[in-house]
Parts: structure tokens; sequence; C-alpha cells
């Protein structure tokens, strides 16, 4: 947990994703997740958090739902989603964060 604090307080995009793995829609989402971690013009950091293995941060971050995504920079959020999400709507989400 540690390393994920100081990763959101660097000046890097940081890509917070909790997951379980056995809900579909996680498992739809984690091979999107995946292309947008190899994008190469991205400066984009990643930590998967397996739900329910890490509750304290579940308990913190208020996971009602799984899959949920957060993108920080600088130590603030900049976006938060619930669920599926297009894979152009959320590379077009994190190259607009990135300008930021």
């Amino acid at each position: 947990m540690e390393n994920l604090w100081d990763l959101i307080k660097g000046n890097k995009l940081v890509f917070v994703v909790f997951y379980a793995t056995w809900c579909p829609h996680c498992q739809k989402m984690m091979p999107i997740i995946a292309k947008l971690e190899h994008e190469k013009e991205l400066t984009l950091l990643t930590f998967d958090i397996d739900d329910p293995a890490n509750r304290r941060l579940i308990d913190y971050y208020q996971v009602q739902t799984v899959p949920l995504m957060m993108i920080y920079k600088s130590g603030e959020q900049l976006w938060r989603h619930n669920g599926e999400i297009e894979e152009k709507e959320l590379f077009r989400t994190v190259t607009r964060l990135q300008g930021r």
C-alpha cells in the first residue's frame, strides 16, 4: 500500500484498477487495460488491486462495485469510473488527462 501512495503523489499519471477474478466485467476490461499499459506515447503507471485481497484499500476508496478505475496525478484524483468503458473512450480519457 505504501508503494501506491508514493505513485499517486508523483507527477506521472497513475491508473488504479480494482477488480475481481470472478467478475465478468473485469475480465472484459483487463485486456483493454493491458493494451493501455503498453502504449508508448502514454506515461502511465498501473497498480492492480485484486478484490477482496486488499480489504484496507477497498474500504479506503469506498469500492462498491468492480471494476473500479481511477486516474491520479500529483496526489489528485482526476477521474473515476465504475464498470465497463469502451476502449476508445478510455484511451481518449487517458490521453486528455496526460496533457494536464
